[in-house]
């Protein structure tokens, strides 16, 4: 109930009871865990987590500058970059509700030359 409350997931609490002689009965014993847990939410030190998408994208080199203006603007960041004979593979990683924007802008800052493609999703 204490991690609910806190509106906290991707968490565990763990609360052990070294009997001390007092018994606190059903209702007590759960209230005192519910009490410790919910004091250790409170102290601990918590962080927001955003889905992230790495992308792959494939340009030539008359667009990659196009492609490392976009980066900065959408808190992209890049992963790899291979240069090959006809241009640029990239793999960035960028917050997910970036990524159709991302794509726009390159679509048209490359008139749709640039290749775009999602390869997977984690929580950062």
């Amino acid at each position: 109930m204490a991690i609910e409350h806190a509106a906290v997931d991707r968490a565990l609490v763990i609360v052990q009871r070294v009997f001390g002689g007092i018994k606190l009965g059903a209702g007590g014993l759960a209230r005192a865990y519910g009490g410790t847990a919910a004091q250790c939410i409170d102290r601990a030190n918590t962080r927001w987590l955003r889905e992230h998408s790495t992308v792959c994208v494939t340009l030539g080199f008359d667009d990659t500058q196009a492609l490392f203006r976009l980066l900065q603007a959408h808190a992209a960041d890049l992963l790899h970059q291979d240069y090959t004979d006809t241009g640029l593979n990239a793999r960035l990683e960028l917050p997910t509700e970036e990524v159709d924007a991302f794509r726009h802008e390159l679509a048209e800052s490359t008139h749709g030359r640039a290749q775009l493609r999602i390869t997977g999703t984690r929580m950062k």
